[in-house]
């Protein structure tokens, strides 16, 4: 799969992960909340994002090489052929790779397309360029590391946003738990089914 990497705000995304967390929140019902603290620290681990880690020794150039032809007029008016090579590189990670699109929001970005498996990512450089490949891997390192430090701030208030929904779950509950007995009738516990 192709993506660009760092592309989607963090902001962003970590709205729809509460937004995701909240709803599934939403759903729940009173059987699941009695143990309360069991339940938030199950949907606190489930939703914790794990820190994406780049494997920079494990990184290779690989074998094969493709070619680019352009040409142009020079300043004679003759047509020139101008051939650069295309260098692809491998490079093992951790974490997700859903990850590797979010662009921390302290960061500058490095615009670069790469190729994502489920442990690797490969990338291309136009020449032997080897500024453009330190550039790379620099603002990769830059943007991870900054990413890290906003999924750390995340998943440290993910208890805190967990419990929040957790608690207007049970206020919409009791609501209309009152609702259910202004009818006079008892109320059946689904444990009595």
């Amino acid at each position: 799969m192709s993506i660009q990497l760092f592309e989607v705000p963090f902001f962003h995304y970590s709205q729809d992960v509460l937004s995701n967390l909240r709803s599934k929140i939403q759903r729940t019902g009173r059987e699941e909340l009695v143990d309360e603290d069991a339940f938030v620290e199950k949907m606190s681990s489930s939703h914790k994002l794990v820190e994406v880690s780049v494997d920079w020794d494990s990184m290779v150039a690989l074998p094969d090489h493709r070619e680019e032809e352009s040409t142009y007029r020079d300043a004679f008016g003759d047509t020139r052929r101008v051939v650069t090579p295309i260098y692809t590189f491998e490079v093992n990670y951790s974490g997700s790779s859903k990850l590797l699109e979010i662009c921390p929001s302290s960061s500058r970005v490095v615009q670069i397309e790469v190729e994502v498996s489920s442990d690797k990512f490969t990338f291309e450089i136009q020449g032997d360029d080897k500024g453009r490949l330190e550039q790379i891997k620099d603002g990769i390192k830059i943007n991870v590391n900054n990413l890290n430090k906003e999924l750390g701030n995340f998943n440290s208030q993910l208890e805190a946003a967990v419990r929040n929904a957790v608690d207007q779950r049970k206020q919409e509950l009791a609501k209309h738990d009152e609702g259910l007995s202004a009818f006079g009738v008892p109320i059946k516990s689904s444990r009595d089914s």
